[in-house]
């Protein structure tokens, strides 16, 4: 979720899941009301193993270039299939 371009929040399946499921929620609800807004952001240049340690602690993580913009979200099946195409690359040397 963006305003002014920056991210303030995130929102997922679970979060629509928990909060119309359990009828904690209306669904008239707005955004802002379920959305996460504890956001995991790493920069391009963040090392892997601490992009890795985030989206295992939170679950995903948003790519942020240098002026604060958003360029991509990574969950653990993103690192999942990194690791598998690059331990794929290593198995055929």
């Amino acid at each position: 979720v963006l305003k002014d371009g920056q991210v303030v929040g995130v929102l997922t399946e679970e979060d629509l899941l928990q909060s119309f499921g359990a009828s904690a929620a209306p669904l008239s609800s707005k955004i802002g009301t379920i959305m996460d807004r504890s956001v995991p952001t790493v920069e391009k240049s963040t090392p892997l193993s601490v992009l890795q340690a985030v989206v295992m602690a939170k679950g995903k993580a948003i790519v942020i270039d240098e002026s604060g913009q958003p360029v991509q979200i990574l969950t653990k099946i993103d690192l999942v299939d990194w690791f598998s195409k690059r331990f794929q690359v290593e198995e055929k040397r």
